[in-house]
């Protein structure tokens, strides 16, 4: 039996930092890139922003004189980048072009920053994760490739509970028969399967051949994803979370990015990118709701659990610091998997 330290779900933001220093960072999808256009990514990873569709053309959102902002968000660039307080420019590879009373020298060039590609997604950060994913989903994988992909949306979710309670929900499959009406009667609660590697899990949720009663939303989305044909006999969403925040999610035609910050005790911040292929929605336009408002049924079910929990939890917090840790064997392996990897990257930070 293993003990829960219920300070870990009330800490700062700057002790959570550590989690979060180099880690893995979920930048967009490469359709987000094209000549002659600026990517930048949603917030808060817009600190940098990558020009074209090369990712040896990144750099940080930063002009070198001032520092000041260069981009507020993705638009279609001309040849040069002009910095908007004092008009520095550079040109499209980064080097500095003009400024006002100052010569070309390579120390006034835009400071680079580093991504990567790994399937249709555009990442950051650390990479360890990356062979043994490869290695364990094989070919579950082409289903983050996106190649017909283009974002649809993009929103911030601010909530009052721990950002940690949060991603234990969503690696939570326990919860689903209890609390998720419609997803339950989606999905087989009875075959869920996993794959886990270090620094990352994958839960793999199988259709349900006998549908239960659900919502319209749910009946509304499944019947557009039977008339578009998705729903084949190897259909299976997959929730892959790559440690310590980050969530992808893959339905029928679609992907989310999910990313968890820490805003303040208590307090988080989601942010959610959906990408939908686009001959889907030429065949179907509405199907982007469709699933959206499927989507967000489950999230705002999710909303309440991690209220509670974090009202549980504070309320023990008042005359008690470790409780007992209680795991599923089947249906909380995911979390159990987490919070060894959290603890253990605890335990290796040194605070400088």
């Amino acid at each position: 039996m293993t003990q829960l330290d219920l300070r870990w779900n009330f800490r700062t933001s700057e002790q959570d930092k550590h989690f979060f220093w180099k880690g893995v960072k979920c930048l967009g999808m490469l359709a987000d890139l094209a000549s002659g256009h600026c990517h930048v990514p949603y917030p808060p990873n817009d600190n940098i922003f990558v020009i074209g569709d090369d990712l040896k053309q990144i750099f940080y959102n930063a002009c070198p004189h001032k520092y000041s902002q260069l981009y507020k968000s993705s638009c279609d660039v001309k040849d040069r980048i002009v910095c908007p307080v004092h008009r520095w420019s550079f040109d499209q590879q980064g080097n500095f072009l003009a400024g006002r009373g100052f010569t070309p020298s390579t120390d006034k060039n835009l400071v680079r920053s580093t991504a990567f590609k790994w399937q249709g997604l555009i990442m950051t950060g650390n990479s360890d994760w990356i062979d043994s994913i490869n290695d364990k989903l094989k070919q579950d994988l082409t289903r983050f490739q996106g190649k017909n992909y283009r974002v649809w949306k993009r929103e911030t979710i601010v909530s009052d509970y721990d950002w940690k309670i949060f991603y234990e929900i969503f690696l939570d499959l326990y919860h689903v028969r209890s609390c998720h009406p419609s997803l339950r009667s989606v999905v087989d609660v009875n075959n869920y399967q996993y794959a886990f590697g270090d620094g990352w899990s994958c839960q793999h949720a199988y259709l349900n051949e006998v549908r239960a009663t659900t919502t319209k939303k749910t009946e509304d989305w499944l019947e557009a994803c039977e008339r578009l044909r998705l729903l084949d006999d190897s259909f299976k969403l997959l929730w892959l979370a790559l440690y310590p925040n980050v969530m992808l999610e893959a339905y029928p035609g679609c992907n989310v990015i999910s990313q968890v910050y820490p805003l303040s005790p208590g307090r988080h911040a989601n942010t959610v990118e959906f990408y939908f292929d686009e001959n889907i929605l030429k065949e179907c336009p509405e199907f982007a709701q469709l699933t959206y408002d499927f989507w967000m049924e489950t999230a705002v079910e999710d909303e309440q659990i991690s209220r509670l929990m974090q009202v549980g939890r504070s309320n023990l917090l008042r005359d008690i610091e470790k409780v007992q840790e209680f795991n599923h064997p089947i249906e909380e392996m995911a979390n159990a998997h987490w919070f060894k990897w959290m603890k253990e990257k605890e335990l290796s930070h040194k605070p400088t």
